[in-house]
């Protein structure tokens, strides 16, 4: 399918308050894809007429590319903002555009767009011009508009016009224009509102009020105008898209049917549909209620957005089937059951039992139940059965590790005479668990039975001892570095403390700061205990400290001095406190500084010392500052005492520039104190020449003379007694490497070489092909392609296979063994000269595959069909007629007879494997005639068939209004396309008459109206 495309892009203008000309290249720059006009070839489509004048240009190009093309501008202002507008259209050749490509903005300059990107409208709007206004500021007065294009995998034909200069003169005031949408469904509302900065009244064209929201009342692409009744301002203007609703028809394959049948309900007119009350468009859906129930479906157009919706009705009558539930089906002595019969109007039970009514078993065991359900209006009963299970009560046991705790102390329960236990009061059975406050608690256990989840109760007791309320007590809060403090426990019989305290005895703290005392008290009546906690601040003595950062520096570097130790610090020698510094002069200097506490005012001080060293004098030197490429110099710095040069040079060291050319090298000397400065020197390095060898011919006959030469150099000399462009004759057999080595006239060298091969034109090699995709039990012809003439072949198969030699030319091997094997083929000529070879053949083991599930199924009915392999590779059922994906690892099976299914699996080493699943199909009977059908070609309900199942013969006829026959069939796989005598015949409604014999002997005819949709 092709789809074209077109860009026209044009119409510069100024958006500032006085009046500027520019210019637009009378000719733009045409496309990549080709150079030549084609506006005749264009115009053989059809299209709509192009909003602009002037010839077309363009071009056509294939494939996934892109294509760039664009305007060159001059005459801009730098700083103005300027408006350009692009038109684009989308048409369509052949079906329906199946890309929705896009159109790229960018400007040379880099100058910023508002619009980047502008979207392709796709159907059903194809063949509608399009327009974007793109803005953008300029940053020079030259500049270029460009348009990038997405490829895509059909053709696509681009256009534009050449444009003339063009002088637009624009000194009215813009409005501000805002729209609430630009595209919109038909019906719905949308409102343009537009401003005027000079207070001008606005009036809008085609009968819109300002900000007023209106409905269109029909599809397409509309442009209204916005005027000011303020003659300085300027006309503004909105487009917008209005798009269709797609009509939408409702369907179903059967308008009437039994409780328990399928539907296959289906939309069209739309892309997409919802339905509602569980549907889904396309699928076998079960009607759950009894009745005529109307099923609504919503289509929707993905392109547009747009939705619509279309009703159906279906009527699912009674069969009457009796069932028999109980609720719940297993119970413990003492609980109720709720018996339920189904399918019928009325139902009598025995045992005393009300249909519905909860119902207390006397006793334990097992017991059946029978429902005798009748129908109301035929008086037709069935009757059902059910089973239930009455069990008894466990005896349950409750214990506790330990009665009597204290608060915060953890005890575990333990349940006993059941399978799992849940207790009260937060308790998990065999986990330790917290009481909450204390006193004696009665904890319960309730044990159930798993088997029967019966269940029974039992109670403990557990005492919980309160903790003592601990004191905490110390006879000063606040004390200077070194000073001592008492701290004293009350409310319990004991106390200890942390951080080494003794209760009662005076204690010196170790640092600085407030720390938090803790004392656990304990009670000797029941050993419970409780903590209690305080703090006490210990303040530091001023100590100041002076530092520099760094202290010793180069002269013109900066230092910063730091005091420490108290509140505020001021330095002599004009220093200031964390700010940084420079010294004037090179030598050793001491600064002081005095630092005070704000608190109290305590002030101490002291020094620091500070170097400044002077830079030193630094020379580059080089060894041999012209030299050829591949050689090394050797640089070498003075003045300092270490030397770091750039580009990869190591002072004193050897070193080989990478390329040819001079190069200035620049090295940094640095003192023992870290100061440094820098020198230059220039290297230059002559390329080495490419040096090339050719000969008249690399492989000879012993005794031929070949004619080896040099290149890429002046001067060349060859090893092994060759003389440049002279003959030369090798004596013996074999290959000769030959090294050329050539001179510029620089005197800078190098060399190459070239292998000659020198046989006695008798020869013999061994060669074999084969086929190195390979599975256990496969069987393979190993075929000789060996060189010479050849007297005996002996193979060597590596243990591959049994016999593992032979002495045939072609042997044909079978292989029953997995691995990978060495194959050696050796061969002998007529003159006693051998050659061997030797190939490796992988040989792998075949994939394992398992296939479930052998099922009964009704006709009409799925089946899943399931394949698994541990190996990667591909799967394929068949037969594939009834298999919803035969490619598909996990499918469904709908088949009209019983039919066994063989998958077949290749792994990624080619090697299969085959299992087979069986679907056995009870045949149910079933026929008739859809209600409506759709012959659009959009792959939903475009042929009325006849629909059912155990079908053995039919002949179905279909008649217009005036009586005519338009369409007969005695096939169920072939039905009507909504044409007669090759025409389509215009929606409306068909009687049919349908004649059947199903497979159960029963015969009947059918008559019905189907409508023809479009």
């Amino acid at each position: 399918m092709k789809r074209f495309t077109t860009f026209i892009c044009l119409t510069f203008f100024m958006m500032s308050n006085f009046s500027f000309a520019q210019i637009v290249d009378p000719i733009p720059v045409n496309l990549v894809g080709s150079s030549d006009p084609i506006a005749a070839d264009f115009f053989l489509h059809i299209f709509t007429p192009s909003p602009l004048g002037g010839t077309y240009h363009g071009g056509v190009f294939y494939g996934a590319t892109k294509e760039k093309w664009g305007y060159n501008i001059s005459g801009l202002t730098p700083g103005t903002e300027y408006s350009l507008t692009c038109y684009y259209m989308m048409d369509k050749v052949i079906g329906t555009p199946a890309l929705n490509r896009r159109g790229d903005l960018a400007m040379l300059s880099g100058a910023a767009l508002d619009i980047v990107t502008i979207n392709y409208i796709t159907e059903p709007n194809w063949r509608i011009w399009y327009s974007v206004d793109v803005t953008f500021t300029a940053l020079g007065t030259t500049d270029r508009f460009e348009i990038e294009a997405d490829g895509a995998t059909d053709n696509s034909l681009w256009l534009f016009t050449d444009v003339s200069a063009l002088a637009v003169d624009i000194s009215c005031d813009p409005l501000t224009t805002t729209a609430t949408e630009t595209e919109i469904c038909l019906g719905e509302a949308l409102t343009f509102t537009s401003t005027s900065i000079n207070g001008g009244a606005i009036t809008w064209d085609g009968g819109i009020t300002n900000g007023v929201p209106f409905t269109p009342v029909t599809a397409g692409t509309f442009t209204y105008h916005a005027t000011s009744d303020f003659d300085a301002d300027c006309i503004d203007s909105v487009t917008f898209i209005v798009n269709p609703l797609p009509v939408v028809v409702a369907s179903v394959d059967f308008a009437e049917i039994c409780l328990g049948d399928d539907v296959i309900f289906t939309g069209s007119g739309a892309d997409t549909y919802v339905w509602d009350l569980g549907v889904s468009d396309g699928v076998a859906f079960t009607p759950a209620a009894l009745g005529t129930e109307t099923y609504t479906v919503t289509g929707t157009n993905t392109t547009t957005g747009c939705e619509n919706t279309a009703t159906v009705d279906v009527t699912v009558n009674d069969n009457p089937v009796v069932t028999a539930a109980a609720s719940p089906d297993e119970i413990c002595i003492g609980e109720s059951i709720t018996f339920t019969g189904g399918g019928a109007d009325t139902y009598t039970w025995d045992g005393g039992i009300t249909d519905g009514v909860a119902f207390t078993p006397a006793g334990v065991g097992p017991f059946t139940y029978t429902v005798t359900g009748t129908i109301g209006a035929s008086g037709c009963e069935n009757t059902a059965t059910v089973d239930i299970i009455v069990n008894d009560l466990p005896v349950v046991t409750a214990s506790v590790d330990d009665d009597e705790i204290c608060e915060g102390e953890s005890i575990t329960f333990t349940g006993g005479g059941a399978d799992s236990y849940t207790w009260d009061m937060g308790v998990t059975d065999g986990v330790a668990f917290t009481p909450a406050a204390p006193g004696t608690v009665t904890y319960t256990v309730t044990g159930t039975n798993a088997t029967t989840t019966c269940e029974n109760t039992a109670t403990i007791d557990v005492t919980v001892n309160a903790l003592p309320v601990v004191i905490a007590a110390v006879d000063f809060t606040e004390i200077c570095l070194g000073e001592d403090v008492t701290f004293t426990g009350s409310g319990a019989d004991s106390y200890v403390w942390d951080l080494g305290v003794t209760d009662g005895i005076a204690f010196t703290p170790a640092g600085l700061g407030t720390e938090t005392y803790t004392v656990t008290g304990t009670n000797a009546t029941t050993g419970c205990e409780n903590t209690a906690s305080i703090d006490v601040t210990v303040n530091d003595n001023p100590v100041v400290t002076a530092t520099a950062s760094p202290t010793e520096i180069c002269i013109g570097e900066s230092t910063t001095f730091t005091g420490g130790g108290a509140d505020t610090y001021i330095w002599d020698g004009g220093v200031t406190d964390g700010v940084s510094f420079t010294p004037a002069a090179v030598g050793t200097f001491t600064f002081n500084v005095t630092g005070t506490i704000g608190g109290s005012g305590c002030e101490n001080t002291a020094t620091v010392d500070i170097i400044v060293h002077d830079l030193p004098t630094v020379t580059a030197s080089v060894d041999d500052d012209e030299i050829c490429e591949g050689e090394s110099a050797i640089f070498t710095g003075g003045g300092a005492d270490s030397y770091t040069w750039d580009l990869g040079v190591t002072d004193g060291i050897a070193f080989t520039p990478p390329a040819p050319g001079t190069v200035t090298y620049t090295v940094t000397g640095t003192t023992a104190e870290g100061c440094s400065s820098t020198a230059t020197i220039d290297l230059t390095v002559n390329a080495s020449p490419t040096v090339t060898a050719s000969a008249s011919e690399i492989e000879i006959c012993l005794g031929d003379a070949v004619i080896l030469n040099g290149g890429g150099a002046d001067t060349y000399v060859w090893d092994g007694g060759v003389t440049d462009g002279a003959p030369f004759t090798p004596l013996t057999a074999g290959t000769f490497t030959f090294i050329v080595e050539g001179t510029s006239t620089e005197g800078c060298s190098g060399s190459t070489s070239i292998d000659i091969l020198v046989i006695e034109c008798e020869d013999v090699i061994a060669a074999f092909a084969f086929n190195n995709n390979l599975c256990i039990g496969d069987c393979i012809t190993l075929t000789d392609e060996s060189i010479g003439t050849i007297l005996n072949w002996d193979w060597d198969f590596g243990g591959a296979v049994d016999p593992s030699t032979s002495t045939d030319q072609n042997p044909f091997i079978c292989f029953n063994t997995v691995g990978v094997f060495e194959i050696q083929l050796t061969v002998t000529n007529i003159n006693g000269t051998t050659s061997s070879v030797v190939n490796s053949i992988t040989v792998n083991e075949l994939p394992n595959l398992t296939a479930r599930n052998d099922t009964i199924i009704d006709l009409g009915d799925y089946a899943d069909l399931i394949a698994t392999s541990t190996s990667t590779g591909l799967y394929s059922w068949s037969p594939d007629f009834d298999v919803y994906c035969d490619e598909c690892p996990i499918t469904t099976a709908n088949p009209q007879d019983s039919t066994t299914y063989t998958v077949t699996f290749i792994d990624e080493n080619g090697c299969k494997a085959e299992a087979e699943v069986m679907v056995l199909v009870n045949i149910r009977q079933g026929i008739g005639v859809p209600t409506a059908f759709s012959p659009n070609n959009d792959g939903n309900n475009d042929v009325l068939f006849v629909k059912g199942y155990g079908i053995e013969s039919l002949s179905f006829r279909v008649y217009n209004r005036y009586g005519e026959k338009v369409f007969q069939s005695d096939l169920q796989n072939i039905g009507w396309d909504g044409t007669f005598k090759n025409r389509d015949e215009n929606p409306g409604v068909f009687t049919w008459v349908l004649i059947y014999n199903m497979q159960s002997g029963a015969k009947g005819k059918m008559q019905g109206n189907t409508t023809l949709i479009r």
